[in-house]
């Protein structure tokens, strides 16, 4: 469900003061596609986690990291 609503997002049109549109060869398109494609993989990773027995008990931008290629990491699991 969530990937069909992330496809059906309008497209960002960079005019506004800073909503630039992201640029590079993973930082590409929407940028609220980006976010919520961001908090996807900050959700699966908290699911992970849940399946495993491991409670996160800080979840935070600070413990988010990104990677080249995009994605993102949740960290500081205790």
């Amino acid at each position: 469900v969530l990937a069909e609503e992330l496809e059906s997002l309008p497209a960002h049109d960079g005019e506004a003061v800073g909503e630039e549109p992201l640029e590079g060869p993973t930082w590409t398109g929407d940028w609220r596609a980006w976010c919520c494609r961001v908090v996807i993989d900050v959700a699966q990773a908290l699911e992970h986690a849940h399946a495993a027995g491991v409670v996160h008990r800080d979840v935070k931008a600070a413990n988010v990291l990104l990677r080249a290629d995009g994605h993102a990491q949740l960290f500081d699991l205790g």
